[in-house]
């Protein structure tokens, strides 16, 4: 269910990320920057303090945000290596 949640975080996120960069090349590196660095570790937190406060579980708690985190973070990458390399 976790990982259903975190598709469609994604999905909306990379859609946020097409809406408001209207496919302009520098407003495409700075939301993917906005992404790498508020929204991953915003994910990381908020997935840490959910998980641990309602299983009690650290380690796994830690394990499921720096995932999520990850692969939040590895979005942003992405769509920076598409703001910089192609033509919007």
């Amino acid at each position: 269910m976790s990982l259903f949640l975190m598709f469609v975080f994604i999905i909306l996120l990379n859609v946020v990320v097409a809406v408001v960069s209207k496919y302009n090349k520098k407003r495409i590196i700075i939301t993917a920057l906005l992404v790498m660095f508020l929204c991953a570790p915003l994910v990381l937190v908020i997935t840490i303090i959910s998980i641990a406060s309602a299983t009690g579980a650290g380690i796994g708690a830690s394990l499921a945000g720096f995932t999520f985190g990850g692969i939040t973070f590895i979005n942003g990458l992405i769509i920076l290596f598409i703001g910089i390399f192609f033509d919007a």
